[in-house]
C-alpha cells in the first residue's frame, strides 16, 4: 500500500490561493446546478399540466 505524503513546506500564500481557487469552483457549480433546476423545474411542471389535463 503507497501513501502520498503532503508537503508540509508550502507558504500561506500558495494555501490560501488554492482554498480561493476551490471556493470560485464551487460557486460556478452550485449557479450551474441552479440554472439547470431552473429550467428543468417548469419544463416538469408543465408536463405535469398537460397530463392532467389529459385525464
Amino acid at each position: 500500500m503507497t501513501t502520498i505524503r503532503i508537503r508540509q513546506n508550502r507558504t500561506i500564500f500558495v494555501r490560501t490561493i488554492d482554498i480561493l481557487a476551490h471556493q470560485l469552483v464551487m460557486n460556478i457549480i452550485s449557479v450551474m446546478v441552479l440554472f439547470g433546476f431552473g429550467f428543468i423545474m417548469p419544463l416538469l411542471a408543465r408536463r405535469d399540466v398537460k397530463k392532467e389535463r389529459l385525464m
